[in-house]
């Protein structure tokens, strides 16, 4: 008996596990590019992982052990292998032109469809947090560069949805690409109408509040002008959508897809800025347009190691965006994401309770109802924001932290001893230099002195000691300085009447008045006495030894307070290096402290939420005990993934932000910015798809081969004789004839059994809440005209209850639904998280039953007289695959399950809009 071919339709789509639970399917994600990832026939043409020699029934053997797998590794490797030997078998079939109408047809077209699936799905997530988050930042580290998304530290910069995948060009001139996909014209159009709406009073003027950028109309009007920068108030009040839509620069763009290559991640993000991100206006570029109100999604594709294995990272408009309409662009996006990066600062993360109030209500819900709350992952950035003292009082480190800052005050002391004895160094120095400076004036005096007496003439000691007279002639002279020595000496020459050669040294720092120099010159005579040789040279000889003691003693000071300043940079090391410690400690135990935190947050945010209690109640009063907690929640805690990052640090370490001055305290390797652990989490959390993905293809891909194998071989027909042939033909053409019938009651019951489930606890359900929702409604919209601005509410009616706003977002249907929701939630869960499961299980068990009995029956006379025993061995191995498959049905259609699910979550509030 040979095996079906495979069917044509797409593969299921891939979705995100926990790193521990690959088995386990999710949710499924958006349908990728077709050059964004490789298929199974651009694979298996690959040379490596395949043995240069061997023969078919080797690789066939080799195949068919390695079908119980669940590395994802192992398994595409396999794979690769396993359709590179498919597709060769199916070259040398090809050879022979088969007939459409024959089994060599029907196989060789199965093998063409399973060579073009893709080898690896995608497994979407999407990142959210508030403005400020530093969600760009993060992906930037995870994607281990230092910006390929825009960052800001002033305002918001994610205006555009942001896919970020993995780049599978092996184009050097491509190693980063981009396309920009922008919104149709109709779209647009239909945009422009409802900002038109917001802008005009009742006189058709543009209203005052456009004027405040915080208001509805403002963000209206700011908008507008983004995308039409050179229209006025006044012209926009003689334009209309049509026109402007119409426009010839933005018509060009709407409907189309820019492409950008580049062979650095600087180069393309040049490209891309003016794109994917928003700024904020300077008057210069006040009149230039910006692109984001007409992106509809922007799409980067790098070779990042994180996104090698499937993973595509989300960059969402942050949901509490200054711009409150990129802020629903997330809202939107969020329903194709196979799971949730969640980002807030550190220093709010568990003060703000983000875990605990997951950013509202709606949002909660919403995970509750997409089945994907157990597959949020908490990321606390900017970790390297830290006050030691408040971290150390607030857990209590003190103690342990007493002997570290004890040294560190005991260093500071020191330190500030060395400083001021560097200071009064210093003042010494200063006093030093100014001593030698008066010594070599004095010097100067004295040399200038021999000099004289060289020449024969008498001279006479200088009146005053400048060395020893606290320096202020010296100071004078230095303040007026004459330009030669001989104008700094003053010869007064006189003589008795026969002695011309007496000479007087004075000052010209001291000058006399006319009175005073004939009395001086008068009675010079008496009072001077003149210098010898000897004691010119004794005078000289005792300066200079004056000035070597002065300047030994300036080479001690300059030598101590180098030794000081040596002291003060060893010390201010080993501060440091204190301060780098007790940092990291405080991280390390705040990190602890906020992931317990967050965990306990999550849990007690989510049994708040889920009611279960109250559904349990209403199941069956009598029975309910309100000690016993229907679901396990510190098993919901601990299951939280949370990452407390630093990407500057990261970066940092990395040899990036050169310019930033980042003082890396506190992280002493890439680990501890937890950085490297984000890029495997991101990486493992496309295992369970990849896994299930690759065990499907490779079991289909066996069951082509050992169906091949039996076509090729003898099939022992021979040793039948005609009536024994025709009588086997026709037992087994009663045995398929009710093997089908059995499989169409199987799959009715499974059908029945589903409907059954979802009537009872959810249209069920859903009626019996409704009366609580009509009891709420007009209080609830009695609330809209309270709480809102006129003009706010009057945006939020015209778009049919729902507008993105100065305030946020607001939803009139959801607000309504809310009732039933709250109460349906805990139903919906379990249905479609336990009971559809359970049903789709016993659906497996029993196939898989009535296979096996199939088998043995259609097996039994040849069994029985011992023929073409190698078939029927090979007929085991066949249904060994087809039971493989039927293992796998739950998990596939758990995917598409959870797809309509989805769908399912978000029509309600719809329908109530179309009431």
């Amino acid at each position: 008996m040979s095996s079906p071919a495979p069917g044509d339709g797409d593969y299921p789509r891939t979705h995100s596990t926990r790193p521990a639970e690959t088995g386990h399917a999710t949710a499924p994600s958006a349908t990728p590019n077709s050059d964004s990832i490789p298929t199974s026939q651009t694979c298996h043409e690959s040379q490596h992982d395949q043995p240069e020699t061997c023969d078919s029934l080797t690789v066939y053997h080799y195949l068919q052990q390695l079908s119980s797998l669940t590395e994802p590794e192992l398994l595409e490797k396999t794979v690769r292998a396993g359709l590179k030997f498919l597709g060769g078998i199916k070259s040398k079939v090809e050879l022979f032109s088969p007939a459409d109408d024959t089994e060599e047809a029907r196989w060789v077209k199965a093998t063409g469809n399973l060579c073009a699936r893709p080898m690896r799905g995608r497994t979407i997530i999407g990142v959210v947090g508030s403005t400020g988050a530093g969600k760009s930042s993060v992906i930037n580290a995870v994607l281990d560069e230092e910006r390929l998304l825009p960052t800001s530290c002033l305002s918001a910069c994610t205006a555009s949805a942001t896919e970020v995948s993995y780049n599978y060009s092996d184009d050097p001139a491509q190693l980063y690409r981009a396309e920009i996909e922008f919104i149709t014209l109709d779209e647009w159009l239909k945009e422009l109408d409802g900002l038109f709406n917001d802008l005009p009073d009742s006189s058709g003027k543009v209203v005052k509040e456009s004027s405040n950028a915080e208001t509805d109309a403002g963000q209206a009007l700011a908008k507008i002008r983004a995308v039409y920068p050179k229209l006025t108030k006044e012209m926009i009040e003689r334009s209309d959508p049509e026109s402007l839509a119409n426009d010839p620069v933005v018509r060009h763009a709407l409907g189309t897809t820019m492409n950008f290559q580049a062979t650095t991640a600087r180069i393309l993000y040049r490209k891309v800025q003016n794109y994917v991100g928003s700024r904020e206006k300077s008057a210069a570029a006040s009149q230039n347009m910006e692109f984001w109100p007409l992106i509809k999604v922007v799409r980067v594709y790098t070779k990042a190691a994180a996104l090698s294995t499937g993973a595509v990272i989300v960059d969402l408009p942050s949901v509490q965006d200054s711009n409150a309409a990129r802020a629903a662009v997330a809202a939107n996006y969020m329903k194709q994401c196979s799971a949730l990066w969640i980002v807030a600062p550190m220093n709010r993360a568990v003060h703000d309770k983000t875990a605990k109030d997951l950013l509202g209500d709606q949002f909660k819900r919403q995970l509750k109802y997409d089945g994907i709350y157990d597959l949020v992952t908490f990321i606390c950035s900017k970790t390297d924001d830290i006050s030691n003292t408040d971290v150390a009082d607030q857990l209590g480190l003190d103690g342990e932290l007493a002997d570290d800052w004890a040294q560190i005050d005991s260093i500071s002391d020191t330190v500030r001893q060395l400083a001021q004895s560097i200071r009064d160094l210093k003042d010494q120095k200063a006093a030093l230099r100014q001593t030698i400076d008066q010594v070599d004036g004095d010097i100067e005096v004295w040399e200038e002195l021999d000099c004289q007496n060289t020449n024969g003439r008498t001279v006479y000691a200088p009146p005053t000691n400048n060395s020893q007279s606290g320096g202020k002639k010296k100071r004078k002279r230095e303040a007026k300085p004459s330009g030669s020595r001989k104008n700094r000496i003053s010869l007064d020459t006189y003589s008795d009447g026969d002695n011309d050669d007496e000479v007087s040294i004075m000052s010209d720092a001291e000058p006399l008045s006319g009175s005073d120099k004939e009395n001086d010159h008068t009675g010079k005579k008496s009072r001077l006495v003149p210098l010898t040789e000897e004691e010119i040279d004794e005078q000289l000889a005792a300066l200079k030894v004056r000035k070597r003691s002065l300047r030994q003693t300036r080479n001690e000071t300059d030598s101590a307070i180098s030794n000081h300043e040596q002291q003060i940079r060893g010390l201010e090391a080993e501060k440091q290096k204190l301060e780098s410690q007790i940092k990291s400690l405080c991280i390390k135990r705040r990190n602890t402290h906020s992931r317990r935190a967050i965990k306990e947050d999550f849990a007690s945010g989510m049994k708040e939420y889920a009611l279960d209690e109250e559904v349990a109640m209403q199941l069956d009063e009598s029975s309910f005990d309100p000690e016993r907690e229907i679901r396990d929640y510190d098993k919901l805690a601990l299951s939280l993934p949370i990452f407390c990052v630093c990407s500057r640090a990261y970066q940092h370490l990395r040899g990036r932000l050169e310019r930033d001055n980042f003082i890396n305290d506190g992280f002493k390797s890439e680990s501890d910015t937890e950085i490297p652990q984000l890029q495997e989490h991101a990486k493992k959390m496309t295992e369970g798809g990849r896994a299930l993905h690759n065990r499907v293809l490779l079991n289909n891909m066996n069951q082509l081969l050992t169906s091949f194998k039996l076509w090729a071989d003898k099939d022992g027909t021979s040793q039948f004789s005609e009536a024994d042939r025709v009588g086997e033909m026709a037992r087994l053409t009663h045995h398929v004839a009710q093997l089908e019938q059995d499989f169409k009651l199987c799959i009715q019951e499974c059908v029945n059994s589903l409907k059954e489930e979802l009537a009872e606890n959810i249209s069920d359900a859903f009626v019996r809440t409704i009366p609580a929702a009509q009891e709420m409604a007009p209080e609830t919209a009695g609330s809209w005209g309270s709480q809102l601005r006129w003009t706010t509410y009057k945006a939020t009616v015209r778009r049919n209850g729902m507008w993105a706003g100065a305030a946020g977002p607001r939803d009139f249907q959801a607000d309504l639904w809310a009732p039933i929701a709250v109460r349906l939630a805990g139903n919906w869960e379990r249905t479609f998280q336990r009971r559809l499961p359970a049903v789709l299980d016993d659906f497996v068990r029993k196939v898989a039953d009535l296979l096996h009995n199939f088998h043995s029956d259609a097996t039994i006379y040849a069994r029985e007289h011992f023929i073409n025993s190698a078939g029927v061995t090979m007929l085991e191995q066949q249904l060994s695959k087809y039971k493989m498959g039927i293992q796998e049905i739950p998990a596939l259609a758990a995917v598409i399950i959870q797809e309509i699910q989805r769908e399912a979550g978000r029509s309600y509030a719809p329908a109530i809009r179309r009431i």
